[in-house]
């Protein structure tokens, strides 16, 4: 049984955003915590869960950039 999850698609780019800029301020504490010689094996792995959030959000952006393409979208009726 397939699982879907309706997103508004437009709140993709300020989530992505918000995504980006928490990978930004996650890998400078880790460089950070690093630096200090303390361990940042929590950190690592919730930056490996933004960057799949981050291809998520890029794919479901990418999707319904490609569905609102008038190419895609115009399809002949026969009667």
């Amino acid at each position: 049984m397939g699982r879907t999850t309706a997103l508004p698609n437009e709140k993709l780019t300020p989530w992505w955003l918000a995504v980006g800029w928490a990978r930004t301020v996650l890998q400078q504490r880790i460089v950070d915590y690093e630096a200090k010689g303390w361990n940042a094996a929590y950190d690592m792995r919730q930056l490996e869960q933004l960057d799949d959030m981050e291809m998520f959000l890029k794919m479901s952006w990418d999707q319904w950039m490609d569905d609102l393409d008038p190419k895609q979208a115009v399809q002949e009726v026969n009667k």
